[in-house]
């Protein structure tokens, strides 16, 4: 991952906020569930002598590339340069995803920054122009 602590953080200020917090662990958790209990059906095939290709067809946790590529590379004996292969790819596709999202977050914090800006002039600038207008005149 090329931005592990931009991932800590956003993380941590998710889970500093109890709405987030629990939604976060509670989709954390049922993920981490679903996907051990697909892989413990997988690990059963194997076990009965399926190939790894074989065992992960109905995984829908598994795309379709890593089949193939896990197919090819046990027919052609070099399995691990084929999942090392998988890994550059989700790697990448990763790394792709979280620079679209920073490039589109950029422009977002701008506009949010400068509005926040906006506000605190204005709130600033109408007492002032109350002021030299004679708005705030003191009776004694």
């Amino acid at each position: 991952m090329r931005y592990p602590n931009t991932r800590k953080l956003l993380d941590r200020i998710a889970l500093h906020i109890p709405v987030f917090r629990i939604l976060l662990i509670d989709s954390s958790i049922n993920r981490f569930l679903n996907i051990r209990d697909s892989l413990f059906k997988d690990m059963q095939a194997i076990i009965e002598g399926k190939l790894l290709h074989e065992s992960l067809k109905n995984n829908k946790y598994v795309s379709d590339i890593t089949k193939t590529l896990i197919e090819t590379g046990e027919n052609s004996a070099k399995i691990e340069s084929t999942i090392e292969k998988a890994i550059y790819y989700y790697n990448r596709n990763i790394e792709k995803r979280i620079d679209i999202i920073n490039r589109l977050m950029e422009p977002a914090i701008i506009i949010i920054i400068a509005l926040i800006v906006v506000v605190v002039v204005v709130a600033l600038a109408i007492p002032i122009f109350k002021i030299s207008s004679g708005g705030l005149s003191h009776k004694g």
